[in-house]
């Protein structure tokens, strides 16, 4: 029987579950040696946990049209990997962690689960309705920070991945742009240029952003670097885009 233990979970960058047990610190990650299928399978139950999943929606998730062998077996033997993934965190039935209900399964109700994903919702939510801009600015930078990659990008291939991926990343797009806002409303300069180079990292693309950065350059006086950046620019849009920059 598994006691309320609470699980770690990374959902940008490179998906990871994380379990304290006593001093230990227990991870398993996508760069362990375990198919993207069965990655899947774990990202999915998590997401939609507070719901149990029918067998026909994991296998249309996981499989569509397109599999002409028994998906319902391959399912079964794919919740057979899974549970024993999940006992490396030291659970003592995988059964216990992934349970059968009703015509689907659902991960076990007393775990605590601590999303990065889902706190970032709510950290942008927040900088939305706070009244106070200080409120804002401090819930906005709290979301900022949690987001260091795509979402589930070894799941991309899924079409539920990749429009909850479409989703955070113009989240976080547009939340950098409005926090470089309040910044400069601020003449905090230095910190925009820490974001946006961060967020460069990210999406490579976003004039705005490569905008924001000569102009946070200039503003604090680093005209060579504004200069290179600018040369940067230029070079990188027609080299990758065969286009000029705006």
């Amino acid at each position: 029987m598994i006691t309320s233990t609470k699980l770690t979970v990374k959902t940008f960058g490179c998906f990871s579950i994380k379990r304290q047990v006593g001093e230990n610190t227990l991870i398993i990650s996508e760069s362990d040696n375990v198919s993207r299928k069965l990655w899947g399978l774990i990202q999915y139950l998590i997401i939609f946990r507070k719901r149990g999943v029918s067998r026909g929606e994991l296998i249309d998730a996981f499989w569509g049209d397109d599999f002409s062998g028994s998906p319902d077996n391959s399912l079964k033997a794919l919740i057979f990997r899974a549970r024993r993934a999940l006992t490396a965190l030291d659970f003592p039935d995988g059964k216990e962690i992934i349970r059968a209900e009703g015509n689907g399964y659902r991960l076990n109700n007393t775990i605590c689960f601590d999303i990065d994903s889902e706190k970032f919702e709510a950290y942008s939510n927040r900088a939305q309705t706070e009244k106070s801009p200080a409120k804002k600015l401090e819930n906005a930078k709290m979301a900022l920070r949690l987001y260091d990659g795509d979402f589930l990008s070894s799941s991309s291939e899924y079409a539920w991945a990749a429009t909850l991926n479409v989703y955070y990343h113009s989240k976080y797009l547009k939340l950098c742009k409005s926090t470089v806002s309040a910044l400069a409303d601020k003449n905090n300069f230095e910190e925009i240029i820490s974001l946006c180079k961060r967020a460069l990292i990210i999406e490579p693309y976003d004039e705005m952003l490569h905008c924001a950065l000569i102009e946070a350059f200039t503003e604090t006086g680093a005209m060579q670097a504004a200069m290179r950046h600018y040369t940067y620019i230029i070079d990188l849009f027609i080299s990758e885009l065969a286009i000029s920059p705006s």
